[in-house]
């Protein structure tokens, strides 16, 4: 078996690095941080990290950080399987290849 084509798909939410501090210092989780959890946030979306844009699959970021683990979990195991879908259906036509022959 051979790899004959590779690619991705991205949640359709896109922001960058200050849209998401801008949105996360107006959240009640910024709030209820430390200091140090504030400044380490801060460092790093206010500073260059070679990452321009976030993309999240949910569209209401500012929901994202209300979120507990179990509820970030539940939206990953609602959105991984549609993003997965679209790489896959790209891969697929890349490779020039259809669903039925896999």
């Amino acid at each position: 078996m051979y790899l004959h084509a590779l690619a991705t798909a991205l949640p359709p939410a896109a922001f960058t690095q200050s849209e998401c501090w801008d949105i996360l210092q107006r959240s009640e989780l910024c709030r209820r941080l430390s200091r140090r959890s504030t400044l380490t946030l801060r460092a790093i979306l206010r500073h260059d990290s070679g990452i321009s844009t976030r993309h999240f699959a949910l569209p209401d970021i500012a929901r994202v950080f209300s979120m507990n683990a179990d509820e970030l979990n539940e939206a990953f195991r609602n959105e991984a399987p549609r993003l997965a879908g679209r790489a896959l259906t790209s891969a697929l036509a890349q490779a020039g290849v259809a669903v039925g022959e896999v």
